[in-house]
């Protein structure tokens, strides 16, 4: 039975507060919570991972005797109580005329950042506009695994957590029409997850409906396998219980350096993350109020085994494991196979340059040894070379069908592409893969999720 059939089950808003928020929500947790400083030093005494913190403003004496210099290049300006992400400003880094400059290529100076933060201490981002507090702590960095799916920002994973048991999670993209913010009431999108594996189900944009791919970068958002799943859902069980919460939304972002980390611990979190998941909420929760959940790792069991294994029983899609073996047509048009590696973090599928000889494109790579591909490209730049490279080689050889440029250890690099027939899961592909010319691949081949799309990716799959 759809969602939509079943719409007098889903959890409402006074619903939720009447049944699970009010109950279970003591209220100085709540005011914890809503302290995020406070919810930053408990969650640093449970040992739980938080951004750093790099200073902290609560008074206008504060302000005038702040050391500007004490900031890095690159941080966060938040206020204390702010609600909806209202009055955060993110500087990504300090330009040579000395302005810190923002997400949006805007600029600040000191007397720009004075008035922020004059206007944090005034409460005017606050809820109920009360005195607030400023303050300023580490930017997290974008995590390779979402750099084709996030626009500019961060995204983060949100789990509603009750009852010490993971309930729901939907991972949350930054669009351009958001902002770059991963915020779904400005037009961020929201991913359906698995509990059990971390899999990417169901997609949607508040106003537009259902999606199947990402509106600025059209690639799919089905199949995507979550890094670090099964820490983030200890991370939330744990984040929940160290607040005092009974029913809270636990929000993560992926940092590239430090994994998981604990962005925002939410009391009253929104209810749309029912439509993503195509799942009532109510069901859930009912489910296992009133259990007895003593401990982290009973609470992740009983998540595991109540809500996992949504994505093979609802979905009429093939599953793929984290390994495959694949049937792979060469130049000559004869099938070879072998053992293929399901990387969703990766966009295009790429192989090694010993398997492009051995896959009969030897002609196409002796005629690259006469040309110096550009490499150790930086991320300004790489647009503007990958588009200028292509204009120089066109006509290079038949079955050089098109460049790209790669992300490799901080930097940008060139790698050619080659039309390919893979058959993977049943299903034949024809596609364009790229070849990584310095052979550094984990695999000969790993199959990026452009192709692998119409599938899921569970990585407890075994052949």
């Amino acid at each position: 039975m759809g969602l939509l059939a079943r719409g007098h089950q889903i959890l409402g808003m006074n619903a939720r507060n009447l049944q699970f928020i009010r109950p279970y929500n003591r209220r100085n947790a709540v005011q914890l919570a809503r302290n995020k400083l406070a919810t930053k030093g408990r969650l640093l005494e449970r040992g739980l991972p938080t951004a750093k913190l790099y200073g902290v403003i609560d008074s206008r004496e504060d302000l005038f005797n702040f050391d500007w210099n004490s900031l890095p290049n690159s941080f966060v300006l938040k206020p204390n109580f702010g609600l909806g992400g209202n009055g955060i400003l993110i500087v990504y880094g300090k330009g040579k005329n000395g302005k810190w400059i923002g997400g949006g290529d805007e600029q600040y100076t000191e007397e720009d950042l004075t008035i922020r933060v004059s206007n944090i201490l005034d409460g005017n981002f606050s809820i109920s506009n009360i005195p607030d507090v400023a303050y300023f702590e580490e930017r997290l960095t974008l995590s390779e695994h979402f750099k084709n799916i996030s626009y500019k920002g961060i995204p983060d994973v949100r789990i509603i957590v009750f009852n010490t048991v993971p309930v729901i999670a939907e991972l949350r993209l930054p669009t351009k029409k958001s902002g770059g913010k991963a915020n779904l009431a400005l037009g961020g999108v929201g991913v359906g997850i698995d509990l059990e594996t971390g899999i990417t189900t169901y997609a949607a944009v508040k106003g537009q409906g259902e999606i199947d791919v990402h509106p600025d970068y059209g690639t799919p958002l089905r199949g995507i396998r979550i890094p670090y799943w099964d820490e983030m859902l200890r991370i939330s069980a744990e984040a929940q219980r160290s607040v005092g919460l009974g029913y809270a939304g636990i929000d993560i972002v992926v940092d590239r350096k430090m994994g998981p980390v604990v962005l925002e611990v939410n009391g009253h979190p929104g209810l749309e993350i029912q439509n993503v998941n195509h799942i009532s909420l109510r069901d859930r929760l009912e489910r296992i109020e009133g259990l007895d959940i003593t401990s982290i790792t009973k609470g992740l069991k009983v998540s595991k085994d109540l809500f996992g294994s949504h994505v093979e029983s609802n979905y009429d899609m093939p599953v793929l494991g984290v390994f495959e073996v694949i049937d792979v047509t060469n130049h000559s048009g004869q099938i070879q196979s072998m053992r293929a590696r399901i990387d969703t973090g990766l966009l295009s599928t790429t192989i090694t340059k010993d398997l492009a000889h051995r896959l009969g494109f030897t002609s196409l790579l002796k005629a690259l040894d006469n040309i110096v591909l550009p490499g150790a490209i930086s991320a300004s730049d790489a647009r503007q070379v990958e588009d200028s490279f292509r204009q120089s080689i066109k006509g290079l050889h038949e079955d050089l069908v098109d460049i790209v440029a790669v992300r490799s250890g901080g930097k940008y690099t060139i790698r050619p592409k080659v039309p390919l027939t893979i058959k993977i899961g049943g299903k034949e592909i024809k596609t364009n893969v790229a070849i990584a010319m310095d052979n550094k691949l984990s695999q000969p081949i790993i199959i990026g999720r452009r192709d692998v799309h119409g599938f899921l990716i569970n990585p407890s799959k075994t052949k």
